[in-house]
């Protein structure tokens, strides 16, 4: 059998379009978070694979060009770490909600927390406690079932402590903001920053 061998312009022509495909598909096929990019990881493994062939042929005794190459993707990791950027925004703990509010939910006798309408913000961690609900956080999916069970949490007053969030073009409904300035006193009002996808703020609210 005749073994098929690839020319060399064939295999970079095939790493661009590996790598224009997985541009492609984060950029322009709607995904919008950068933790999307998890699902073509395993094909940025034979992207690295033909790079490396590549390199090693055509680079192997330019070690300058190499090293220069591997201090730029070095830097590339800081230019690029969205999470790196966003924490530079923090000088302090006291800038931090989870730290904020972890502080006054722990300083209670009864922590029962409930984080409404949104996702996880790892409130529940900070303060050590435990939902013991099904859907203790709103996930990123249209489910009628999810947001009537998060609100008869809420309507139950069975919750001390309420953490809601708000961001231009989203707000909670009237009846559950009527529902909270009649039942809870808002504590705090703090500003949030995801520089990769949103911005707003978020309050934490005790039960009267």
């Amino acid at each position: 059998m005749r073994e098929a061998k690839m020319h060399d312009s064939n295999k970079i022509l095939l790493v661009l379009i590996v790598f224009i495909d997985i541009i492609a598909t984060y950029e322009v096929g709607g995904a919008s978070f950068s933790y999307y990019l998890f699902a073509c990881e395993p094909f940025i493994i034979f992207y690295l694979f033909e790079l490396g062939l590549l390199v090693d042929k055509y680079l192997y005794k330019k070690k300058y060009l190499i090293w220069a190459l591997s201090v730029i993707a070095l830097l590339g990791i800081f230019v690029t770490n969205r999470n790196y950027r966003t924490s530079l925004h923090y000088s302090k703990p006291s800038q931090s909600y989870q730290y904020e509010y972890s502080k006054i939910i722990n300083k209670s006798k009864d922590k029962s927390l409930l984080n409404y309408r949104f996702l996880d913000v790892g409130l529940y961690t900070y303060t050590g406690t435990h939902a013991d609900n099904r859907f203790f956080i709103r996930n990123n999916i249209n489910y009628k079932p999810m947001y009537d069970a998060q609100r008869d949490y809420l309507h139950s007053l069975k919750y001390k402590f309420v953490v809601a969030k708000y961001r231009k073009g989203w707000r909670l409904w009237k009846v559950d903001t009527r529902f909270l300035k009649k039942h809870y006193t808002r504590l705090r009002h703090m500003r949030f920053n995801y520089q990769d996808h949103s911005e707003g703020w978020i309050d934490l609210y005790v039960r009267k």
